[in-house]
């Protein structure tokens, strides 16, 4: 599994740690995945057939 933005970065997911529903902090509530991508624990969301990612630090 990965993630591939538009400007053609790919980001490998390690592992996925766990799966809830949970209300996002921008708002909406959806499916959150913890992720762990590279070594850090990220959050991915799928609300209303959509696919989010929690930016990058």
């Amino acid at each position: 599994m990965q993630i591939v933005f538009d400007q053609g970065h790919i980001y490998e997911i390690d592992r996925i740690k766990d799966v809830c529903r949970r209300a996002a902090d921008v708002g909406g509530v959806g499916g959150r995945y913890t992720c762990i991508i590279q070594g850090h624990e990220r959050y991915l969301w799928f609300e209303k057939g959509r696919w989010f990612v929690e930016a990058f630090a």
